[in-house]
Order: C-alpha cells, then sequence, then structure tokens
C-alpha cells in the first residue's frame, strides 16, 4: 500500500497518526540494523555512519511492513 493509499482509503485512520508514526521509525531502525548485521555479521564492526544512517530503503520496508496486512475499505458501490 503506498503513502497516497495509506490517507486516500482512511488506513491511516485505522493505523493512528501517532503510533502509525512510532511504528514507522521503529520498524525503520530495526530495517537498517539488519542491512547492518546482513553487511558485517557478528564479528564485524560496523562504522558510526552505518549504525546512525537510515536508508530510503530502510523506510520502504518497513512502511510495507506496516501497511501489508492493511486491506483497502471495501467500495460503497456493490460489485454486479
Amino acid at each position: 500500500m503506498s503513502c497516497d493509499l495509506v490517507v486516500t482509503e482512511g488506513a491511516i485512520d485505522r493505523l493512528g497518526n501517532g503510533r502509525f508514526a512510532r511504528e514507522l521509525a521503529r520498524k525503520t531502525a530495526a530495517a537498517r540494523d539488519l542491512r547492518v548485521f546482513d553487511r558485517h555479521g557478528i564479528s564485524g564492526v560496523p562504522s558510526q555512519d552505518e549504525v546512525t544512517t537510515l536508508y530510503v530503503c530502510d523506510v520502504m520496508d518497513a512502511h510495507q511492513e506496516l501497511t501489508g496486512s492493511i486491506q483497502p475499505r471495501p467500495s460503497a458501490t456493490p460489485e454486479a
């Protein structure tokens, strides 16, 4: 579900604005941590920049995780 659809489908109301923002930030940081771990493994030492920088892919992965299970609102007109 794209950012536009989150608003137009009313999903933002079901997610809760503050809760959505908090969870997006938390999941984005988790995606970054996994990316850094995949690169360095358990024995590598990442740089300070690597552990403090978020990339668009981190945000997109987190957004998909948050909104992937949200079903769009049913349309007001019944299908024929």
